[in-house]
């Protein structure tokens, strides 16, 4: 990889695809894993996947990307070699069923794969024992803030959050026969995308401008490397779980997921800004979320509003989060 400069090859091990492999090898995600050192973005190749095989479960990884986007369309930077730059193809009978909660599902299923790389001391470096309750107070407060990003929150200050990563759902409709289906049904499958910064350092983040989040990185958060191959597995099983948990999305199933990702939302019960697509933002308290993950809110003026993911973003307000160098 040459554009890794000196600095970043001391402590740079690159993802291990056949090790993903063979640790998800009588699984239903992970068993089979496309990489390339770099590539414009994952989401390209996993859906050019799906038009000539079944591949529910594969996995698709590089160390760079040159076109790397999020939602609506935002390009995703990461410096060759240091983040988690990954897309997965779902399919099966329940995924037409699972459809509108993928964001959600995806989201507690990253979340919960980084809090226990930190929380296991899943580590390049293999730190010692003795750091252990220190790894686990940094996993506290890996949260999500919606709609679809993985954020580290300060534990003295709610509002104080830096992103460490984002995930990106797309689903299409193809013309196929899912098992027990007449021909020519209309079958689903989704890409999910994810980008997370695992290694970089504070120099190797990008400047943003405001009220863009400023961004972090899980060696910022545990105060050393991981081991970004043993995170992608992680995130495998995750997922494979949180798929099986919802199933074909009972209401029971369905109220289940919701509580747990409204749990793990940053700023719930905090003040907010809110930034629609179209429109003046306002100020507002976050308060719950929708079976369909709207995010309910109510504005300074008492008035209540139901926030779609597609028209509006939110941040903390204004004055209520750390500088970098605070935090």
């Amino acid at each position: 990889m040459s554009n890794l400069d000196a600095t970043t090859l001391r402590d740079y091990i690159p993802l291990d695809p056949a090790r993903i492999e063979a640790a998800q090898a009588h699984a239903a995600i992970g068993g089979r894993v496309t990489y390339a050192a770099a590539m414009p973005s994952t989401m390209q190749p996993a859906h050019g996947a799906v038009a000539s095989a079944a591949c529910h479960g594969l996995v698709v990884l590089t160390e760079e990307q040159t076109a790397g986007r999020g939602r609506r369309g935002r390009g995703w930077h990461a410096p060759p070699g240091r983040g988690l730059l990954m897309s997965v193809v779902l399919m099966g009978d329940d995924l037409a069923a699972q459809l509108p909660y993928l964001a959600m599902l995806a989201g507690l299923a990253v979340q919960q794969a980084v809090v226990e790389a930190l929380a296991e001391g899943l580590t390049d470096g293999l730190p010692d024992a003795a750091q252990k309750d220190t790894r686990e107070n940094d996993a506290a407060q890996i949260r999500l803030k919606w709609p679809n990003d993985l954020v580290w929150c300060s534990p003295d200050a709610p509002t104080s959050v830096r992103k460490l990563g984002g995930i990106l759902v797309e689903s299409v409709y193809r013309t196929a026969a899912p098992k027990h289906a007449a021909p020519g049904h209309a079958a689903p499958y989704a890409v999910l995308g994810m980008g997370i910064n695992v290694n970089q350092t504070m120099a190797e983040l990008p400047p943003v401008t405001a009220p863009a989040l400023p961004p972090s990185s899980l060696r910022l958060a545990c105060g050393h490397p991981l081991d970004r191959t043993a995170l992608a597995i992680g995130i495998c099983r995750a997922l494979e779980a949180a798929q099986a948990r919802l199933g074909a999305a009972t209401p029971a199933a369905v109220a289940a997921l919701v509580a747990a990702w409204q749990a793990r939302l940053a700023l719930m019960h905090q003040p907010i800004q809110v930034y629609p697509v179209q429109g003046a933002p306002f100020a507002a308290t976050a308060h719950a979320v929708t079976a369909h993950g709207e995010l309910l809110v109510v504005d300074d003026q008492g008035t209540s509003h139901t926030l779609l993911a597609d028209e509006v973003s939110i941040r903390p307000q204004a004055g209520s989060a750390t500088t970098m160098d605070e935090f």
